[in-house]
C-alpha cells in the first residue's frame, strides 16, 4: 500500500512540475507532440470539455469517481486524470474517452491495452 502511495504522489508531482513553463493563458501543458500529431485543437476541446464536465458534478454536490481536488484548478485536472490515466486505464478510457486518446498520443502509450 505504501510502495503504491508513493508512487501515486510521484506521478501526480512529475504532472505538476511538467506545467513549469506554460504560459499563464493555458494551465493544461499542450506539448510538442510526437507522429501522429493531433491538433491542439482536439486537445484543448476534449480537456476543456472533461473538465467542465467534472467541475459541474462536484458544484452539484455529485460523487465522482476522481478525487474533487482535480476541481480546483485545470492544472489540477490534468495532474490527477493523468494518475488515473496510468493507474486506472480502463475506467479513465470509458469515462474519459476523448481525454484518453489524447493522453494516449502524449504518453505514447496504451495502458487500457494492457489490462
Amino acid at each position: 500500500m505504501q510502495k503504491n502511495f508513493r508512487r501515486s504522489r510521484l506521478l501526480h508531482s512529475y504532472k505538476r512540475c511538467s506545467r513549469a513553463g506554460d504560459s499563464p493563458a493555458s494551465s493544461i501543458p499542450v506539448p510538442s507532440w510526437p507522429t501522429p500529431r493531433p491538433s491542439r485543437a482536439a486537445w484543448k476541446r476534449a480537456f476543456a470539455e472533461a473538465y467542465e464536465g467534472f467541475c459541474d458534478s462536484v458544484d452539484r454536490g455529485h460523487d465522482t469517481w476522481l478525487d474533487p481536488y482535480a476541481a480546483e484548478h485545470e492544472s489540477e485536472f490534468f495532474a490527477v486524470l493523468s494518475e488515473a490515466f496510468f493507474r486506472e486505464a480502463s475506467e479513465t478510457q470509458r469515462r474519459y474517452p476523448d481525454v484518453y486518446d489524447q493522453l494516449k498520443l502524449f504518453y505514447r502509450q496504451d495502458p487500457a491495452a494492457r489490462t
